[in-house]
């Protein structure tokens, strides 16, 4: 009875000694596992998210418009519009060609509605259109996106600072790598999108208005046009017969040659009656002397 008894208290040290062992063992990987380690940081961050979304005084809109203005001076008008940027606004692109000017500009959007409403100040409003973009959704995404990978980065510099072992280090510092990678780009969406939330894009087009005059032409004008529509035909007529001369000689070759195969067998036709006719005519000889003779 008592060797089973301290068979038994054997077994259960020996299981316990095994157990602590494979604590210990396990206490001393660092092999990092995202599911476990990190805290379900996206899930609470998405859900500030949606209550950012549903605040209209947080949502993120990007505004576009176009304004198409009719000016007596396009270049003036164009003076005046630059003139109305604020300082911390700028002229994106420009382009100026035969009398009409395009502008495209970056304006607060806090101060968009005042300044289309000054356009009328340069000349005739012909069209105005305005759209709008939400990106309140891609925007938090990105931001809640964000914060999960920066929590990431931060418990794995920890565990990097205790890890020991070669793979482990290998493993985090690869995973670090990715996480800043990722971050970049979300950095650079996040940026671009802030900037064009921020600064609302207008695209300006500026032309001169068209002036009608009743001209009429003198005599001699309407010679000289009579002249140059002559020639401009005559050379197109020149042109036109240089171009088709290869075509204008084949076509004549072919009808000499059947003028010239036509004639040929009109002279033979000719020919055969004639010969068809010499027979009757010297065996009848009607001539007064043949009638002398006879006498």
């Amino acid at each position: 009875m008592k060797k089973n008894i301290y068979m038994i208290i054997s077994l259960i040290l020996i299981a316990t000694f095994a157990s602590i062992l494979f604590a210990c063992s396990n206490g001393g990987d660092y092999a990092y596992d995202r599911s476990s380690d990190m805290p379900n940081v996206e899930s609470t961050d998405t859900a500030k998210a949606d209550g950012l979304i549903d605040d209209v005084n947080t949502r993120k809109i990007i505004y576009n418009a176009t304004v198409s203005i009719k000016s007596k001076d396009p270049v003036e008008s164009a003076k005046a519009l630059k003139a109305m940027l604020a300082n911390d606004e700028w002229v994106s692109s420009s382009s100026e060609y035969d009398g009409r000017a395009t502008y495209v500009l970056r304006i607060k959007t806090s101060r968009l509605s005042a300044f289309l409403a000054a356009m009328s100040d340069l000349g005739e409003v012909t069209s105005c259109e305005q759209t709008s973009k939400d990106v309140s959704v891609d925007y938090y995404d990105n931001t809640a996106r964000k914060t999960t990978l920066e929590n990431e980065r931060t418990r794995l510099n920890e565990l990097l600072s205790t890890a020991s072992e070669m793979s482990d280090i290998l493993l985090i510092d690869k995973r670090l790598s990715e996480i800043e990678t990722e971050l970049g780009i979300i950095n650079r969406t996040i940026n671009n999108y802030d900037s064009l939330v921020e600064y609302s894009t207008v695209t300006v087009n500026l032309y001169a208005e068209t002036q009608y005059v009743d001209y009429k032409e003198t005599f001699g004008e309407r010679l000289a046009d009579a002249y140059a529509e002559g020639w401009e035909f005559a050379k197109d007529l020149i042109i036109f017969l240089l171009a088709a001369l290869p075509f204008l000689a084949v076509i004549a070759g072919i009808v000499v040659l059947i003028i010239y195969l036509k004639k040929r067998a009109d002279r033979r036709k000719s020919s055969r009656q004639n010969a068809e006719t010499k027979p009757d005519t010297i065996g009848h000889d009607d001539s007064p002397n043949n009638e002398n003779n006879d006498q």
